[in-house]
């Protein structure tokens, strides 16, 4: 056979072997894909039936919780009749106490007095200081009450119209406290020449508690005065030379009410306020024929304030200010922070304040500053946050012992019947609080006044760790876990952490007898809650056993705590949480919500593990055994043993006035 036929032959097998390899891949290929196809039909089948199932197991959940919360209507109703009555009995006590009292201070719920108070102030004004500083101190305190009773109607819920009006009080209290101040400065300006020509008495004070007003006018022109010291008032200025020849006056005055808005970054003022002025002296008054002229300005009846360092002062020198720090601001610090005000920014700041010295025996505080404004110590408004641990233990069944461990600090609250009691604290600037009994938000605020802020906002936890969780289940779990202390101890985990936005983790343990409560440190018996917006159930979690969170439920949803551990608790500790007092039990849900209990706890990580005794597996009940539970550090659980020892109440058993089962 010729070549070329050959080799023609061979190119045309090549060719055949090639598309006979081609269309086989082509098959391999087609039937791959229909397996594929097949496949994906499959998975597709399956998701659907998984996804149906899942429908079908959730609308069998939500029925029988939506059945649950049916059959707790009734309690719930008892709940809210016992609270609407307890409501308007002390609204009744507390309108029946203001009348016995015949004040001539108004109450902010009484719009009628308050519009007839504003009239009196801003119609009057003082020719002194003492009597100034009376006045001022008299609108702190209808200030602190509408800052309180403001507090309790947003708390409430209570109408945009009605939280509108008592803020506008306290801006026209901010206002009128201010203009007094300034009237009566005015005046004493005014007076100062003949003072002065009278007495060679160039300033005037006052004091009032922790109010302090000091005024310098500088009639006397003396190159060398350097210093000005009030020692009734404990106050020292050091004025820079540039005020020798200066035709002002300077006003230092030290006010318990804090600036008029909010601060935009992370300080907060701490104790009021110390604000240095430098004044314009109005010009002197002129004798002609037995007439005395003076000259009617602006001045009159305010004051003008000049800037500080005054214009063409190319290198100021700084004001020196020294003064004894109020008795109830919290200095933890070896020296406290100390800002001024920038009225532009809304904030802070601490630029042009130097030589900052404290003496903590004596609180007596030295700086130097650049600036004529108003002046404060200052600290991070998110000090205290996050929580380390807490845990409330009932006492009673209507009281119960909660303990806030924060940065190595123990708050030690007594929670009772609408009231919450202050019984211990590591700060002692806190002690005039102690044994108050005042509502849960009126004592974080009066805590707070002190330095020691425990209400966080959303917006602090972008300054700490934290987890805000959803304000529709962190609502849920303070209002149906409170349902529980009248028989079982609360706690914080530190898995809450770990949960995600829609979900809350609690530890409960049942107390049968609060004369010898069991501890979350060796008991047997702990629970660990998990709280979503459709109800709550046990996982089966521990709080040091555990390696990670998991979301593995030793049960079902329900409704309502009582009716998660309906078959766990004894039915005496069932009974006491149907009956509990609803007083008692609503306090505790007002301090966790105004603590933000769920969202700002991150327990640290425990300590190194000990030797465990019990190993066996979780029992079916849903308890979880561990011979060394964690739930606080151990000074919380000393703390409570002291407690006992000194509190007569912990002895103490009563009876809620009313109860109500459930049908």
């Amino acid at each position: 056979m010729p070549p070329k036929t050959q080799g023609a032959k061979k190119k045309s097998s090549k060719k055949q072997l090639k598309e006979k390899k081609k269309e086989e891949a082509k098959k391999l290929a087609e039937e791959r894909k229909k397996l594929a196809e097949e496949e994906a039909k499959r998975l597709e089948e399956e998701r659907r039936i998984a996804w149906e199932a899942e429908q079908a197991r959730l609308e069998a959940e939500n029925a029988r919780i939506l059945q649950e919360k049916e059959l707790l209507c009734s309690f719930y109703e008892w709940r809210f009749r016992v609270l609407a009555d307890l409501e308007v009995t002390v609204a009744k006590q507390d309108e029946w106490d203001r009348f016995l009292e015949a004040g001539t201070m108004p109450h902010a719920s009484d719009e009628g007095r308050m519009s007839n108070y504003f009239e009196s102030i801003k119609n009057s004004w003082d020719e002194d200081y003492d009597s100034a500083l009376l006045t001022a101190c008299n609108i702190y305190q209808v200030f602190l009450n509408t800052e309180e009773t403001l507090l309790l109607e947003q708390c409430k819920g209570d109408t945009f119209d009605t939280v509108k009006r008592f803020e506008d009080y306290l801006q026209k209290l901010q206002f009128l406290m201010q203009k007094r101040m300034d009237h009566t400065t005015a005046y004493l300006l005014h007076k100062s020449y003949e003072v002065y020509k009278q007495t060679n008495e160039s300033s005037f004070f006052a004091i009032n508690g922790d109010w302090k007003v000091y005024l310098w006018v500088n009639h006397m022109k003396n190159p060398r005065l350097r210093v000005l010291n009030e020692p009734t008032l404990q106050i020292t200025i050091s004025i820079p030379k540039a005020f020798a020849f200066a035709n002002v006056a300077i006003r230092l005055y030290h006010q318990s009410l804090n600036p008029p808005s909010e601060s935009t970054d992370v300080y907060v003022s701490v104790g009021g306020i110390l604000m240095v002025d430098i004044l314009s002296i109005p010009p002197s008054s002129r004798s002609a024929k037995g007439w005395t002229f003076e000259h009617v300005t602006m001045m009159t009846n305010s004051v003008s304030r000049l800037g500080y360092p005054f214009a063409g002062d190319s290198a100021p020198s700084p004001i020196g200010l020294e003064f004894i720090l109020p008795s109830n601001i919290i200095v933890s610090e070896t020296v406290p922070e100390v800002g001024w005000w920038d009225d532009e920014e809304h904030c802070w700041k601490k630029d042009g304040i130097t030589e900052l010295e404290y003496d903590k025996m004596n609180r007596n505080l030295r700086f130097q500053t650049l600036r004529a404004r108003p002046h404060a110590v200052i600290q991070s408004r998110v000090k205290y946050y996050p929580y380390h641990s807490w845990i409330l233990t009932p006492i009673s069944e209507t009281k119960a012992l909660f303990v806030l461990e924060t940065h190595g600090n123990a708050i030690k609250i007594e929670i009772g019947r609408r009231w919450c009691r202050l019984l211990d604290t590591p700060f002692p600037e806190c002690n005039h609080i102690i044994g108050q009994d005042l509502d849960p938000l009126v004592l974080l605020k009066r805590l707070s006044r002190c330095g020691l802020h425990l209400m966080p906002v959303d917006s602090d936890s972008e300054l700490v760790c934290s987890c805000i969780k959803e304000s529709k289940v962190e609502r849920y779990v303070c209002d149906d876990i409170a349902i529980a202390i009248t028989a079982c101890a609360i706690a914080s985990s530190k898995w809450n952490a770990e949960a995600d936005r829609d979900s809350c983790v609690v530890r409960i343990l049942e107390i049968p007898d609060p004369c010898f409560p069991p501890t979350f440190e060796k008991s047997k018996d702990i629970r660990m809650v998990l709280y979503k917006a459709k109800g709550n159930a046990i996982l089966n979690m521990s709080e040091r056993k555990s390696k990670e969170y998991k979301e593995e439920l030793l049960g079902e949803f329900h409704a309502s705590i009582m009716v998660t551990l309906r078959e766990i608790i004894g039915q005496n500790s069932l009974e006491k949480m149907e009956k509990g007092d609803p007083g008692f039990t609503d306090c505790f849900k007002c301090l966790a919500l105004g603590l933000r209990l769920f969202s700002f706890t991150a327990v640290e990580p425990p300590p190194a593990p000990v030797e465990v005794v019990n190993e066996s597996p979780l029992p079916a009940d849903g308890s979880i055994q561990e011979q060394t539970e964690e739930a606080a550090p151990t000074t919380i659980e000393s703390n409570q043993a002291a407690s006992a020892a000194n509190n007569p109440d912990i002895k103490e058993i009563s009876k809620a006035d009313s109860s109500a089962p459930i049908s």
